[in-house]
């Protein structure tokens, strides 16, 4: 399971919303794994780190619990 870094959604340009729609998951589901309410399966924190920036990797947003 992947815990996302919460300081870092602050420097990220895509909202909420558009991350559920591309990865087809609610919003309330998105809002709470960055809320850090919900921890998340390494699927969906790949598809999340890959809409906030293609180059970067799971680690740099998520840490693994």
């Amino acid at each position: 399971m992947y815990r996302f870094k919460k300081e870092l959604f602050i420097n990220i340009k895509i909202n909420q919303g558009r991350i559920a729609d591309e990865i087809g998951i609610s919003r309330q589901y998105i809002n709470g794994v960055i809320n850090n309410r919900y921890n998340c399966r390494k699927i969906v924190a790949y598809a999340m780190t890959k809409l906030i920036n293609s180059n970067a990797e799971i680690n740099d947003y998520f840490e693994r619990v």
